[in-house]
């Protein structure tokens, strides 16, 4: 029997896991708890709760540079991983250990948009579709090569959160569709066309400028790309 495992943390990763969960998971990876709150009480992450749901072994490394994390991971002898939005710079050794290699779900039609926020990135372009991919992990940037991807049109209300709630049960489905493959060995993936990638840094950054030249800055996209995060910002006269 194929051992695998499961790694991610957000709520965006749960029905990637209670879909493979069905399947037979060895074990699910996920952050650590995190003080969260008004209260500042530590908080389990989304994907430990449903692993708990599920009856399935968790594991909550801080890093993957440790020995003590190396020492779990060998000694699960885990043959096949999924990762959806795990958190985490997975290391070259354990990228190796796994003969079924370490697949990902990546929100994006790769090679467009590679990186952390590829959601918010294509809202913020006015994208008129995205996706998911199913890629195998390399240590390059979501530069590996991709199985199977899937498709999904970009209302003209969408934001981040509508929109990833969408792409995380169409990557649910992905993987079982592509489930067979990657278990008997046969998958084939092919290589991304790296002329072609564009790159969604995390969201954090400046998304309309403004120079005084106009009455009103000029945004390009949609705007409500993160949902019921922050709100957008400006500058004037060097203050925020």
């Amino acid at each position: 029997m194929t051992r695998i495992a499961f790694l991610g943390t957000p709520r965006v990763a749960v029905p990637a896991l209670r879909a493979l969960a069905e399947e037979g998971i060895v074990a699910a990876f996920c952050n650590p708890d995190r003080p969260a709150g008004r209260g500042r009480h530590l908080e389990a992450p989304p994907v430990k709760m449903a692993a708990l749901e599920c009856r399935l072994a968790i594991h909550q490394p801080q890093s993957w540079k440790t020995a003590e994390t190396r020492a779990l991971w060998e000694s699960l002898k885990i043959d096949l991983a999924v990762v959806v939005a795990y958190g985490h710079i997975l290391p070259r050794w354990m990228l190796d250990s796994c003969p079924g290699g370490v697949w990902n779900l990546h929100f994006s039609l790769l090679p467009r948009w590679r990186g952390a926020a590829p959601v918010n990135h294509a809202l913020l372009a006015g994208d008129e579709e995205t996706g998911v991919s199913l890629m195998r992990l390399t240590e390059g940037l979501d530069e590996g090569p991709v199985l199977a991807q899937c498709r999904r049109a970009i209302g003209q209300e969408a934001t981040a959160e509508s929109l990833l709630a969408k792409l995380a049960v169409d990557a649910s489905e992905l993987l079982l569709d592509e489930l067979p493959k990657l278990l008997c060995g046969c998958a084939r993936p092919l290589e991304q066309q790296d002329d072609l990638a564009t790159y969604a840094p995390s969201s954090a950054g400046t998304w309309a400028t403004w120079t005084g030249a106009s009455q009103r800055p000029t945004c390009t996209g949609r705007y409500g790309p993160s949902g019921p995060g922050p709100g957008p910002n400006c500058r004037w006269k060097a203050r925020r």
